[in-house]
């Protein structure tokens, strides 16, 4: 069915020339292939995949291109449709499998720190040297044994060291990962939230102005909060209003949305009334700009804008929540 409705609304299978193929897919492919080619002839031109391997320079390659893939997922440059765009906090959930053993067999192999290959390199020659001139001091070996652990030496090695007195040729496995796992941790705090509290953590949008000044900022800012499990609730700001009222007592953060210029007119009023009603997190929707530290002046003013770590956001978004109310 989906190829009929890309053959006839998408017109795909309209082209000038239908035997020539599609130039852009093909060109695609084509500069593929050869950049593979170099890559594998650079590969074999030193020493092949094992000494690779064992150098750590594949794992820095992945470890490269992971990074960048997940600094334009966390701002949202690349989206997930369903996780950080889009995504709605009433959907139902799939059951999750039961964990296999055999996960946890392969879980044994990831690292214990951060640390480069390099670190840990270093780590594993200084047990070497250590126990070939064992200290006289009593609790010296096994300092530095924790300390090489810690680097993310693997106990294998060390145990070979000990039993063979040589490092045994140990590859570090590369570590899986998924482009949603970042916003899912926060979508599973959400759903552990509801458990506790009986509801989704909720910030009110206090919208500035008429519906045509704030609603793309207002449904940008519900996008972001909903990929983090955060509900937002619009509601109008009206100057000189009561902060104490009932309607705030299910409120776990606080949005001012607007244009900048209400945000100097009345905006930074608003931020201080919000402060004084004890609200957890109070943001502003939209850049620092240049009264920024007017904004701190009344308080811990977040700024949320496009372009920002939303997964970090998101993080310090759940530290001011805390265990709930």
């Amino acid at each position: 069915m989906a190829h009929h409705v890309l053959r006839d609304e998408a017109h795909l299978a309209r082209v000038l020339d239908p035997l020539a193929g599609s130039y852009a897919l093909e060109a695609l492919t084509d500069r593929l292939a050869r950049v593979a080619w170099e890559e594998m002839q650079e590969i074999e031109g030193h020493g092949g995949m094992i000494e690779r391997l064992r150098s750590g320079s594949v794992r820095r390659s992945v470890s490269f291109t992971t990074r960048a893939r997940w600094r334009r997922i966390s701002t949202r440059r690349q989206g997930l449709v369903g996780v950080s765009r889009f995504a709605q906090l009433d959907e139902e959930a799939p059951p999750k499998p039961r964990p296999d053993p055999g996960d946890w067999v392969q879980n044994l192999g990831r690292r214990l720190s951060e640390s480069s290959v390099e670190e840990t390199q270093t780590a594993l020659m200084a047990w070497a040297r250590l126990l070939a001139v064992p200290p006289e001091e009593p609790g010296a070996l096994m300092k530095v044994a924790t300390d090489a652990v810690k680097q993310g030496v693997d106990l294998f090695s060390l145990t070979a060291l000990l039993r063979e007195g040589r490092p045994s040729f140990h590859l570090e496995p590369l570590r899986p990962w998924r482009d949603a796992e970042g916003f899912e941790a926060f979508r599973d705090e959400s759903d552990r939230w509801v458990g506790r509290v009986g509801r989704r953590p909720t910030a009110r949008l206090l919208t500035l102005g008429p519906l045509a000044d704030h609603d793309a900022r207002a449904a940008w800012a519900e996008s972001l909060f909903a990929a983090g499990g955060v509900r937002c609730l619009r509601e109008g700001w009206v100057e000189g209003r009561d902060l104490s009222g009932p309607e705030l007592e299910q409120c776990d953060a606080l949005l001012l949305c607007g244009t900048e210029q209400a945000y100097q007119e009345f905006g930074l009023e608003a931020a201080r009334g919000l402060f004084a009603s004890g609200i957890r997190l109070v943001g502003r929707v939209g850049p620092a700009g240049e009264d920024a530290e007017h904004w701190r002046s009344a308080g811990p003013v977040h700024f949320f804008h496009d372009g920002i770590d939303a997964i970090a956001m998101l993080g310090t978004l759940w530290e001011c929540f805390g265990d709930g109310p």
